[in-house]
């Protein structure tokens, strides 16, 4: 049986659409003490972004890097606080919140995020036993329990994932299932 823990690193301290802020030190103590409950693992992955990388290192892993686990491009939209982008664009923060198909400030949709990580789970079916962790952002791991549960992208905007709490997800050879919140260890 394959198992995949996914870890969502937290964001940047009041800044919603950014992966590229460091950690807060209170963030790599919970790294750390979560570290202790995870099973070892045959590999580990890490998005490509320095939140992730914090985050990998906290964890003690050694993480290949995978463009699949990226979190979505948020266009006009990085760097800004929710609070922000309210004001300022209203409208597209509700169609976000509502379409799947939305790209939240001319970037990436959740559709298309969901068919990213859908293809990389796909590819660690065919190439990989035992357990992988995962450090990524909320949005890959809500695209990776969607892809597990086989749902459709709109499923997704009614999934909330907390950073720094494991999602725990199996392939059993024929299907993958969305197993807990968190890993048995």
């Amino acid at each position: 049986m394959l198992r995949l823990i996914m870890i969502a690193a937290p964001l940047s301290a009041g800044v919603r659409f950014s992966t590229s802020g460091s950690l807060r030190k209170g963030d790599i103590v919970r790294a750390k003490k979560l570290s202790l409950s995870l099973p070892r693992c045959a590999s580990s992955f890490m998005a490509p972004s320095h939140s992730a990388k914090e985050l990998a290192a906290a964890l003690s892993l050694t993480a290949s890097t995978e463009p699949a686990l990226a979190e979505a491009d948020y266009g006009a939209w990085t760097g800004k606080t929710l609070d922000h982008i309210l004001r300022e664009d209203p409208s597209g923060i509700a169609r976000w919140m509502s379409d799947p198909e939305a790209c939240p400030g001319g970037g990436t949709s959740l559709a298309k995020l969901c068919d990213s990580v859908g293809h990389w789970m796909e590819r660690l079916v065919t190439g990989s036993s035992g357990t992988i962790i995962a450090v990524s952002h909320v949005g890959p791991a809500r695209a990776a329990i969607v892809n597990a549960i086989g749902g459709t992208p709109s499923i997704g905007l009614r999934i909330d994932v907390t950073p720094l709490k494991p999602v725990l997800l199996t392939h059993d050879t024929n299907r993958w299932a969305w197993r807990s919140a968190g890993p048995e260890t």
